[in-house]
């Protein structure tokens, strides 16, 4: 009996520490806030994986903005930005996205993430009538300003401070643009 006892300790005392480590290995998603926010209800699932890695990755100094037609987006150039009209606590506002490449299928989704620990995952996205947050909006329409995708979208951050917005088309990682939410 006191070897059963061992053995089946032993096994889960493996299986614990394999699980473990795969899941740390693995990038394993971390999960997103309630399905509130204050007093916006939030209207869909977070239908992508944000990894601990990419949390990891990101440079909290406030992306650079860069200009394409007669434009400023705050961005990575030649990649993805938006039309920064600035970011104020609790007010929503429209922003305009602009993305280049070849691969950009996909409905939108901005994941957020403030530069405070610990991290949690809200969704930047809303409806435009300060009542609800959304993951995902719609797909991508045609070129605009010198892209070669844009979408307008409303969005906005419920906190002061720097935001991470980890940005991803369909269930494809493009980056992560940091913001300073006044």
């Amino acid at each position: 009996m006191g070897r059963v006892v061992i053995w089946v300790f032993f096994g889960f005392f493996i299986f614990f520490v394999v699980t473990g480590i795969l899941s740390f290995y693995s990038g394993s998603p971390i999960q997103p806030g309630s399905a509130f926010i204050d007093d916006h209800e939030i209207i869909d699932e977070l239908e992508v994986d944000v990894t601990e890695e990419m949390i990891e990755e990101i440079n909290w100094e406030v992306t650079p903005d860069f200009k394409t037609g007669n434009y400023m987006l705050r961005g990575i150039e030649k990649k993805v930005g938006f039309i920064d009209t600035g970011f104020i606590a609790n007010q929503g506002n429209k922003y305009m996205w602009h993305f280049w490449g070849d691969q950009l299928e996909g409905n939108l989704s901005v994941v957020a993430v403030n530069e405070n620990e610990p991290y949690t995952l809200v969704p930047a996205l809303s409806n435009g009538e300060d009542t609800s947050f959304m993951w995902s909006t719609s797909e991508l329409a045609g070129p605009n300003n010198r892209a070669d995708a844009h979408l307008p979208s409303n969005m906005e951050l419920t906190e002061t401070g720097k935001w991470a917005l980890l940005v991803f088309l369909g269930d494809n990682y493009i980056d992560h643009i940091v913001v300073e939410v006044e």
